[in-house]
């Protein structure tokens, strides 16, 4: 993919950098659209990133809280 963006007469005109920069943004799409069948979870970790992210909602509105008092 690399060579053929860096020899396409689109980019003929292109510094090194915004071809590497262009490339990056393409994998950063990609990526994103590949995550969940590239780093695909069990059902398992789904509950546990849940149960994590309730606790961490709850130890932020307690920290919030003890913050705002404490002025």
């Amino acid at each position: 993919m690399e060579i053929a963006i860096r020899y396409h007469p689109l980019w003929a005109n292109a510094t090194n950098q915004e071809i590497d920069d262009a490339l990056e943004g393409l994998e950063k799409y990609i990526m994103t659209k590949l995550f969940d069948r590239t780093f695909a979870s069990s059902a398992e970790d789904v509950k546990t990133d849940m149960d994590i992210l309730e606790k961490i909602g709850l130890l932020q509105r307690f920290v919030g809280h003890t913050q705002g008092s404490a002025q």
